[in-house]
């Protein structure tokens, strides 16, 4: 089962933190359900409440960023088959959703990083309204260039690698390690900032890529629909 078997008539968040509240939620599903998966197969999952100066949970937290970094890469790799050239014009992608599966393979992948940049997010304690706040101000009231023609291989390859350079730092602030006896504070502040603009670089490529925000959340909702059904079939 992928996103192409899903058939869901959705409500549309009114803004963006409405879209945030929405896809939180539904993570918050998929969430229990998972750390219950991991936990069986001996995965040692802290719960809430999360602790940001706790090793174990920043050792939770790095894990997941690797996972978003993992599937920004499933997607680049997919993108190889997609692109054309260095001119190839992304907004076509659109356009060739319904013939091209490997389209829909690549924000498939995309939609993966979502799933747990989303978990990780309400581990590290951001609230949806500063998300949702940030989106606006940066989004909103002026263009990010939506579906520009000139988005090429390369400006989508350096876009991707900024998404992952704030996950770097984020994660460089976070000193306690399982293997480590010394204890370090974590600015908890600086480092949830980081997310904030991880978030604004992640949904920036979303939309040079020519997709609006319910173009998001309606393909982040058909995944979490795919992942409800791989866990009750324990895929």
């Amino acid at each position: 089962m992928n996103i192409d078997n899903v058939n869901e008539e959705l409500v549309m968040p009114t803004d963006w933190t409405d879209f945030f509240n929405r896809m939180f939620s539904r993570q918050t599903e998929l969430m229990h359900k998972y750390e219950g998966i991991e936990e069986k197969n001996g995965v040692r999952v802290p719960r809430s409440p999360w602790h940001l100066d706790d090793k174990f949970v920043q050792y939770r937290i790095k894990d997941f960023f690797w996972r978003v970094t993992e599937e920004l890469a499933e997607a680049m790799e997919v993108r190889s088959s997609v692109v054309v050239n260095d001119e190839q014009v992304y907004l076509m992608w659109l356009d060739k959703w319904e013939a091209s599966p490997d389209v829909r393979h690549f924000f498939e992948e995309l939609s993966d990083a979502l799933h747990f940049l989303a978990e990780v997010t309400m581990i590290c304690g951001v609230r949806t309204n500063s998300l949702g706040n940030a989106c606006s101000a940066q989004f909103d009231h002026k263009r990010v260039h939506t579906g520009e023609s000139r988005y090429t291989e390369q400006a989508l390859c350096v876009d991707v690698a900024a998404v992952i350079f704030e996950i770097g730092l984020a994660a460089n602030l976070l000193k306690n390690k399982p293997w480590k006896n010394t204890h370090m504070a974590t600015d908890i502040t600086e480092f949830r900032n980081y997310i904030v603009t991880t978030w604004l670089n992640f949904i920036k490529v979303w939309l040079k890529l020519g997709c609006e925000r319910d173009f998001i959340y309606t393909i982040y909702m058909k995944k979490s629909r795919v992942n409800q059904w791989r866990q009750k079939t324990n895929y």
